[in-house]
């Protein structure tokens, strides 16, 4: 009896999952209705998904959320092009403003249930005042280590 326990606990502490639904009203460019957010758990690595369906239920993009121990990594699939996005923060994740135009509105349409699932939070695009931002490898020492930021921090 006592092994019996003791395997299915092991079985229920390697891979948890669970799955929700939220409805969106309001209109967007990628003509999403319906968000399904999946989240599973594996050792020390939890996982969000967010699947964006449009009214005739076809898969109009996906957020993939990985958090791990030591990194973050963010997968967006938004009209066929994928976007990856790596981060050392795992406890308040700041989504940089994309490039790609539907994985950004993929992600703003997202946006609340990102930040209520998975801790990552979506800046609102200023259309009027558009950086560029790129991405490079970050030297060990320009890392801010405080408890917030385990991110690069660059001088313009």
């Amino acid at each position: 009896m006592k092994t019996m326990f003791a395997a299915s606990s092991i079985l229920a502490a390697c891979a948890m999952s669970d799955t929700a639904t939220t409805n969106v009203t309001e209109d967007n460019v990628l003509g999403i209705s319906t968000l399904e957010t999946t989240h599973q758990e594996s050792g020390d690595r939890r996982i969000v998904d967010v699947h964006g369906f449009d009214a005739d239920g076809q898969e109009r993009g996906s957020v993939r959320v990985s958090i791990g121990p030591d990194a973050t990594e963010i997968s967006i699939v938004a009209d066929g092009r994928a976007t990856r996005v790596g981060t050392r923060e795992r406890n308040h994740i700041q989504l940089p403003p994309l490039s790609d135009r539907s994985a950004q509105a993929l992600v703003e349409v997202a946006a609340h249930v990102l930040a209520t699932e998975a801790n990552t939070f979506v800046p609102a695009i200023d259309e009027t005042n558009e950086r560029a931002l790129t991405t490079q490898i970050c030297p060990t020492d320009m890392l801010l280590w405080s408890p917030i930021a385990q991110q690069c921090c660059f001088a313009n």
